[in-house]
């Protein structure tokens, strides 16, 4: 393999700056968390109104 060869992370990168290289990868590790996190509660939510839904739905039926 030849040096004067550029390497992968060579191209990925190319003469972008330190920071927006240190910078950009934590900015998606935060963002892809609060997403995964947000969506999580979203279904969690979901969950708990339709089980409140059905109990009550259970004892409306129950007491006509």
């Amino acid at each position: 393999m030849s040096s004067s060869q550029p390497s992968i992370l060579n191209k990925l990168i190319g003469n972008a700056p330190l920071r927006t290289v240190l910078i950009v990868p934590f900015v998606l590790q935060i963002i892809g968390a609060v997403g995964i996190v947000g969506y999580l509660s979203f279904r969690n939510g979901q969950k708990a109104v339709n089980d409140l839904a059905s109990q009550l739905r259970t004892e409306v039926s129950s007491r006509i």
